[in-house]
């Protein structure tokens, strides 16, 4: 692997390096920062979504909305017209901080003990921090950041 010089433009890496990288269990920081875009002092710890754990778990959620989605397709069809059943705006809602906390490996900056559920309730008090730490784990994945320092 050789790192970018003042005459070089690109990087080259292996394959190995690249998957070794975007599937490592190595969190990464994501601090947040208020809307005048100073620190908070509040970091969160996010895995990639390719992480041991994270793509079985992330894995599971969707098949269960699937699930979910095929079942009320089938309920549809017995329905009658306008009672059609449908997952409503806060079932995604929660799938989106599902998602979130199971690509949390903790956090600083916060008293409370970091766990699932606490990490649930915060997001549903700040969903826009889910979609953060959900952007994050995804461009961890994607190779998209960080990836001088392999």
């Amino acid at each position: 692997m050789t790192k970018p010089t003042a005459t070089t433009t690109t990087a080259e890496f292996s394959v190995d390096d690249i998957l070794r990288k975007v599937a490592g269990d190595e969190a990464a920081e994501l601090p947040i920062y208020n809307n005048k875009g100073d620190p908070t002092g509040i970091v969160f710890l996010v895995k990639s979504d390719q992480a041991p754990g994270v793509k079985e778990a992330l894995t599971a959620l969707g098949d269960g909305r699937r699930r979910k989605e095929n079942m009320l397709a089938a309920q549809a069809q017995k329905a009658r017209p306008g009672h059609e059943p449908f997952i409503t705006v806060e079932e995604d809602a929660e799938f989106v901080r599902q998602a979130a906390v199971v690509r949390l490996a903790g956090w600083r900056g916060i008293k409370d003990e970091f766990s699932p559920a606490t990490a649930l309730k915060l997001l549903a008090g700040v969903p826009a921090w889910a979609t953060q730490i959900n952007q994050k784990a995804q461009e961890l994945a994607g190779f998209t950041t960080d990836s001088a320092k392999l």
